[in-house]
């Protein structure tokens, strides 16, 4: 729905390399790290790596000094982000035929607020997952899966604009939409195994037509 002014090729790698090195700083082995190339998944592997080895003190210290960092870098890029201009529209018409919505995201519930109070998007959304409420973060299922519970439905379709969002839907067992917001870098590719495929948010409006839900 919003994109990033930090969306771009060395922020990203920046911010890989700057995740890796608090990890460390913060007691993760860099073994545990080897071979992991995103911030997410260098994230979940420390969280198991600190549920199995670490006390509980030990795993809320990291937790909490991690937080802080991950704010550092989340609260700015919320506040520079900008409204892609098809995530209304769309939004507008889902709401109008009753379909409810969550949102699954793996930045901080704070980012996520100040996203939703900058472009008026609360209004739209039911249900909001953050990395505040799971331990696993996308393309680990749980936030999807916590989204069904509070829902108190089922999903029919998964949107996201990465390759982590469309295995994430993979793992919990739902189809993904990807939209191709055509990223200048090759560091957030679409899955080419996600269900479909679109160029636009107003795209998703046909697909579930012909699936019979609107």
């Amino acid at each position: 729905m919003v994109r990033s002014v930090e969306m771009s090729e060395e922020a990203i790698l920046e911010f890989r390399q700057q995740t890796r090195n608090k990890l460390i700083e913060l007691g993760i082995p860099s073994e545990t790290l080897a071979g992991i190339e995103t911030s997410t998944l260098m994230r979940n592997r420390a969280s198991q790596f600190a549920g199995e080895n670490l006390s509980d003190s030990e795993r809320l210290r990291l937790e909490r000094k991690l937080d802080q960092f991950l704010l550092g870098y989340e609260l700015g890029w919320a506040k520079e982000s900008v409204l892609f201009p098809d995530a209304v529209p769309v939004l507008e018409t889902l709401k109008e035929r009753g379909i409810r919505m969550a949102i699954v995201t793996n930045t901080s519930r704070q980012a996520a607020e100040m996203i939703f109070a900058k472009h008026r998007l609360s209004e739209y959304f039911d249900v909001v997952i953050t990395r505040n409420d799971v331990v696993q973060l996308k393309p680990d299922p749980q936030g999807i899966l916590l989204a069904l519970e509070r829902l108190g439905d089922r999903a029919e379709f998964f949107v996201g604009d990465t390759r982590i969002d469309s295995e994430a839907a993979r793992n919990a067992g739902i189809r993904s939409i990807i939209v191709r917001r055509g990223w200048p870098h090759t560091l957030l590719p679409p899955d080419p195994r996600a269900d479909y495929g679109v160029d636009s948010l107003a795209e998703i409006t046909r697909i579930i037509q012909r699936d019979g839900i609107l």
